[in-house]
């Protein structure tokens, strides 16, 4: 998660030859700044280049004047187009000086500048072009090639002058020097001091996951209970401020003093507050729950507390995840400002300051426009959005929570879905949450929201190959066909609803079609070993003697065992098939065993049972002499 940092900036000095020496250290311009953008000007109109250097960190700008003295000359040239663009974005021009001695046009003696928009990382530099003559110049000859190829000559340049450049005049005419720019530079700006503290207000409520905690009262071993939802205990809703902390944790202590001397204000502003200890979660720590409810009587704390589980501190580090740019680890104290409908409003990392917590509970409903202006660091006449304020899009929490707390992605989804604006994206959402309910064991509603999903966009390849499967792990083949065909049709290179196609083929008789269908799977993905399996089966069942089809079946099965995690014991039991269909009897023998092995290595007693009876029936072959 870098986001680079102190990319201080950096000076090359063309040296002799194809080679560059780094001069920044001696330069005086890498700066211990996060460098961003640099713009060249003659900014106090000297006649040398001056630089600007913006940053991420402060100072955001940096101006560095060329104050050095020396001879040498230049001239400064502004292009204007007539038929070409105005600004002659693209023009190139060439200056051409005699050489030293004076013996006529010297073809070293040519510089060339081309009038760009944009010429670094978010920068544009002045488009006067620049060009240093050295100390004794003689200009021969100016020519501009304009943007479309035409060429032009321009006469009566001179060193140290500037001139501007129109197209289709052939003469150059001269600018008066501008006054030189002064900047005040007797204002010194002090930074902000930095505190231990960090408030983020959200300019967008965040709805929250379940949160389970466990209540203070009634012993230790009491069930955890979710964190109240909105309209829950038949009485007006209040904001609520949670609070994370830990016994161990000095600035913790003086957090929930600092509460409990302020209990009247946060009463006075409608505020709830519930303290949640982690003591005896963090391994590195010795505390226990008996030593956070010592250290609460010791405070006499009036709020309501209770103890977070592992689950609630991954949840809200996910939550810090989706905030922020930079994953942060969980530290206490970290407390999280609810408003009345349980959404997030504000966190605050390290001791926070409540004065300022109570500003920001009171302010909690204030327009999503207010909202806005609180959350930048801007005043409220420092300017006028020029875009409305955002909403909220539950489909970032969905996907943060997918992976680990399928429950919770359902629930944003569920919120997305009330927020949907076309068919299209009703159904992208209805096949997501097809997924977070199947994931909760819920195979029923999974079809059922597919369905809908297809009925809304037919042409959405992958919910007819989710439907598909499972579908076809519902016993109803013939359905999941129709809809792994129509995945295909819609999407010829997906090769999961190819080997699902295949897979489906082979079990309702349909050879010929997944010995295709497997087979392109295999091609689209070589490295998977999912539709090798299959397809080694599929060859050696119809295969009859052909020695064509079982070469091609050795060499698909061999794969699948290479490719798959840890010689799986499925790939190694297939592998031994095939040999015992190639008539390699002891191959056979030996890799099925390896395959019992390994299947009881993985506790799967009902496949090993299942590979030692074909391992009986390859003895049985050998000692028969029937390769077969």
């Amino acid at each position: 998660m870098s986001w680079s940092g102190s990319e201080r900036n950096c000076v090359f000095l063309n040296a002799p030859g194809l080679r560059f020496t780094d001069i920044s250290a001696a330069s005086g311009l890498d700066y211990a700044d996060d460098g961003r953008g640099l713009a060249v000007v003659d900014w106090d109109a000297d006649g040398d280049l001056d630089l600007w250097l913006a940053n991420r960190t402060g100072p955001r700008l940096r101006l560095m004047l060329n104050e050095g003295a020396t001879d040498n000359q230049y001239v400064a040239l502004k292009l204007r187009g007539t038929t070409a663009n105005r600004d002659a974005i693209g023009a190139r021009v060439e200056i051409e000086s005699l050489d030293p001695a004076g013996q006529g046009h010297h073809p070293n003696n040519a510089l060339v500048r081309t009038v760009y928009a944009g010429d670094g990382f978010l920068s544009q530099s002045s488009k006067w072009l620049h060009f240093g003559l050295g100390t004794e110049p003689d200009i021969e000859r100016v020519t501009v090639r304009w943007p479309g190829g035409e060429s032009e000559s321009f006469s009566g340049v001179r060193p140290g002058r500037r001139y501007e450049l129109v197209q289709g005049r052939g003469a150059a005419s001269v600018v008066a020097t501008r006054q030189a720019v002064k900047l005040d530079t007797s204002l010194q700006q002090q930074p902000p001091q930095s505190t231990a503290a960090e408030r983020v207000s959200l300019p967008i409520r965040l709805p929250l996951p379940l949160l389970r905690y466990t209540p203070s009262a009634g012993g230790g071993d009491q069930e955890t209970v979710g964190l109240r939802q909105p309209g829950n205990q038949g009485r007006p809703r209040r904001p609520l401020l949670l609070n994370f902390w830990a016994s161990w944790c000095l600035p913790c202590i003086s957090e929930l003093k600092e509460l409990t001397a302020r209990a009247p204000a946060i009463d006075a502003v409608g505020l709830d507050v519930l303290a949640l200890s982690v003591d005896g979660l963090d391994r590195d720590q010795v505390t226990g729950r008996p030593d956070a409810e010592r250290t609460l009587s010791k405070i006499g704390f009036p709020f309501a507390s209770g103890f977070a589980t592992t689950e609630l501190l991954e949840k809200i580090e996910l939550l810090q995840d989706v905030l922020l740019d930079r994953s942060l680890p969980f530290a206490v104290p970290i407390s999280l400002l609810l408003d009345r409908d349980a959404k997030l409003a504000a966190t605050y990392r390290g001791r926070m300051e409540v004065d300022e917590m109570l500003r920001d509970a009171q302010n909690l409903d204030v327009s999503r426009q207010q909202r806005r202006m609180a959350s930048s660091p801007l005043s409220g006449s420092a300017g006028r959005w020029v875009t409305p304020p955002p909403g909220t899009n539950p489909l970032w929490l969905a996907q943060s929570f997918n992976e680990r707390y399928p429950e919770d992605a359902e629930r944003f989804l569920r919120l997305a879905l009330e927020d949907r604006s076309t068919p299209p994206e009703e159904a992208a959402l209805r096949h997501r949450l097809a997924e977070a309910v199947y994931r909760q064991g819920r195979g029923d509603e999974a079809i059922a929201e597919l369905r809908r999903a297809i009925a809304l966009d037919g042409g959405l390849a992958r919910a007819h190959k989710s439907l598909a499967g499972l579908l076809q792990s519902s016993g109803e083949p013939q359905e999941a066909m129709r809809h792994y065909q129509r995945a295909v049709e819609l999407d010829p290179l997906d090769a999961e609803a190819h080997q699902g196609l295949g897979v489906i083929s082979r079990a309702t008789g349909h050879k010929i079609e997944a010995l295709l269908h497997l087979r392109e799977a295999a091609r689209l993905r070589p490295d998977w070993p999912a539709p090798l399996i299959p397809l080694a089966w599929t060859l050696i069942t119809q295969a009859s003697g052909d020695a064509t089809s079982i070469t091609e079946a050795i060499g698909h099965a061999e794969r699948a065992v290479e490719l798959s995690e840890d010689r799986h014991p499925v790939a190694l039991d297939t592998l031994a098939a095939v040999y015992a269909a190639a008539g390699r009897s002891a191959d056979a023998i030996v890799t099925a065993g390896e395959a019992i092995e390994r299947a009881k290595a993985l506790d799967q007693e009902s496949l090993a049972a299942q590979i030692q009876t074909r391992l009986d029936g390859y003895r049985r072959a050998q000692g028969s002499g029937n390769a077969g």
